[in-house]
Order: structure tokens, then C-alpha cells, then sequence
């Protein structure tokens, strides 16, 4: 499945993954190859997925999303956010050095 993660000014994740946890209003939000069509609202918090480096996982990973929007598809998943930040920035030293 493809995951696309964006805000107004850049794209941050254009990856193959094996899954996606969404963080919305409603709750967490699993999406798998094959999901139904769902439009969501995300609230702030951890949006995890699974890289996959040829057919095996490769590693599961998290971004701090802001609020925002997903679409997911069975074979996609498009969230839009007005921001995203890595770990590092939230444990380092408060500047933005993720990106």
C-alpha cells in the first residue's frame, strides 16, 4: 500500500508500507491493503507505518502529525496535516532538525 503524508508547503512520505495507524477524532485507525474507502479527521498525535524493503518489513516508523484529513483507499493512503515532526525534534534540542 502507498502512503503519502503532506502539509500546504511539502510532501514528507511517499513510501511503500506494509500498514498505517492513523490518530482521529474517533480513534485510532489501522489501514491495510484492501481497507474500504474512509475519509477521516486526524487529530494531533502518532501516525505509525510499517517500510517495506522489498517484500519483508523493513522497520515500523511514526510521525507526529497535526490536525488534518486522510483518504484511504484500498491501495492508498493520502493524509493531509498542517504539520509533521519527527522524534528527534521532540526530544532533541527544540530546533526543527528532522527536515
Amino acid at each position: 500500500m502507498h502512503l503519502k503524508v503532506m502539509t500546504p508547503a511539502r510532501l514528507y512520505v511517499d513510501e511503500v508500507v506494509e500498514f498505517v495507524t492513523i490518530p482521529t477524532k474517533m480513534g485510532q485507525v489501522t489501514a491495510l491493503p484492501g481497507h474500504d474507502f474512509v475519509i477521516t479527521v486526524l487529530k494531533e498525535g502518532k501516525l505509525y507505518f510499517n517500510k517495506r524493503k522489498g517484500e519483508k518489513p523493513h522497520r515500523e516508523d511514526y510521525l507526529i502529525v497535526g490536525d488534518g484529513c486522510a483518504e484511504i483507499t484500498n491501495d492508498e493512503v493520502m493524509v493531509f496535516t498542517k504539520s509533521v515532526k519527527r522524534e528527534e525534534v521532540l526530544n532533541g534540542d527544540g530546533k526543527d532538525t528532522a527536515w
